[in-house]
C-alpha cells in the first residue's frame, strides 16, 4: 500500500513538472510572437503547434509515469505546475527567454 502511494506521488510530481514545462513553452511562443510580428494566420499556426507540443509532453508524461492510466490528480498536477510557473517564475523567465530569442534571431 505504501509503495502505491509513493508511486502516485511520483506521478503527481511528474505531471506538475510537465505543467511547468508547458508554461516555459508558452513563454517561448509568446516571445517568438512578439519578436517575429506574426500575421493572424501564422498566430493560429503557432497556437496549434503550441497545443500539439504540450499534448505530446502530457501524453508521454502520463504514459511513461502511469502506463497511460489517467487519474484526476494528474490534471491537478498539470494545472498546479502551469499556474505555479505563471505566478512565480513567469516574470523573470520571460525576460530571460525574450533576451535569448533576440540573440538567436540576430544570429
Amino acid at each position: 500500500m505504501e509503495i502505491y502511494k509513493l508511486q502516485q506521488f511520483s506521478v503527481l510530481l511528474l505531471c506538475t513538472s510537465a505543467g511547468f514545462v508547458c508554461g516555459v513553452i508558452f513563454d517561448v511562443f509568446k516571445s517568438l510572437r512578439n519578436q517575429l510580428k506574426l500575421s493572424n494566420a501564422m498566430n493560429s499556426v503557432a497556437d496549434i503547434l503550441f497545443w500539439i507540443i504540450c499534448t505530446v509532453i502530457v501524453y508521454f508524461t502520463i504514459y511513461y509515469s502511469n502506463n497511460a492510466d489517467i487519474r484526476w490528480f494528474e490534471f491537478l498536477g498539470l494545472a498546479t505546475g502551469f499556474f505555479s510557473y505563471i505566478l512565480i517564475v513567469h516574470k523573470f523567465a520571460f525576460k530571460l527567454i525574450n533576451k535569448l530569442i533576440i540573440i538567436l534571431l540576430k544570429i
